[in-house]
C-alpha cells in the first residue's frame, strides 16, 4: 500500500470515528442507551463515556490540505461531546508542517475553526523545536497555543501514559 492510500484510509478512519460520534450522539436518533438492543446493529459509542471521560490527543503534521477534515471534526466533536454533558479533554500536537495551522499570519483561511476549537476548549500544543527550525516565534502563534520544550514526543508519549488515545489522521 502507498503512502497516498495508507494517508487516505488512515483520514477516512478518523473521519468515521469523529461522524459515530456525531451521528449517535444525536439525540433525534437515539433517545438513550435503551434503544439499543444487544443484536442491533447500531452502536452507541457515547455510554462508555458516561461516567469517564474522552480523552484523546491527535497529531497534525500533514500538509495543509488534510487540516481542513482534522481540525472541523474536532471542532464539531468537542460541540457534540458539550451538548451531550460528556467530559472531555483533546488536545491536538502539532509540529512540522502542521505548525503553521496556528500561525496567525499564515492561517486566515483556518483562522475561524482554530478559534472555534479554542471555545470549545480544545488545547493546541506545539512543538519548541519544530518553531525553532522553522523560524517561529510565539509572539507568530495565537495566543492561547502552548508550546511543549523541548519537543513534542515526549509530550505525547505522558499524554498517552495518562490515558489518552494517540490519533493520527
Amino acid at each position: 500500500m502507498n503512502n497516498k492510500k495508507k494517508i487516505t484510509s488512515i483520514i477516512v478512519a478518523a473521519s468515521i470515528l469523529i461522524l459515530n460520534l456525531i451521528f449517535f450522539a444525536n439525540p433525534s436518533f437515539a433517545k438513550n442507551e435503551k434503544n439499543f438492543k444487544k443484536n442491533s446493529r447500531y452502536i452507541y459509542p457515547l455510554v462508555f463515556f458516561k461516567h469517564r471521560p474522552v480523552k484523546f490527543i491527535e497529531q497534525l503534521t500533514q500538509n495543509e490540505k488534510r487540516w481542513p477534515i482534522a481540525l472541523k471534526s474536532l471542532a464539531k466533536a468537542g460541540y457534540f461531546l458539550t451538548q451531550r454533558h460528556i467530559k472531555y479533554s483533546i488536545i491536538i500536537a502539532a509540529y512540522g508542517p502542521g505548525l503553521k495551522a496556528f500561525v496567525m499570519k499564515d492561517n486566515k483561511k483556518y483562522a475561524g475553526v482554530v478559534e472555534t476549537l479554542h471555545k470549545e476548549g480544545i488545547k493546541i500544543v506545539v512543538c519548541g523545536e519544530s518553531m525553532k527550525e522553522a523560524g517561529i516565534t510565539p509572539k507568530m502563534l495565537f495566543p492561547f497555543v502552548k508550546i511543549t520544550y523541548p519537543g513534542i514526543l515526549s509530550y505525547i508519549v505522558e499524554k498517552e501514559d495518562q490515558g489518552y488515545a494517540f490519533i493520527k489522521p
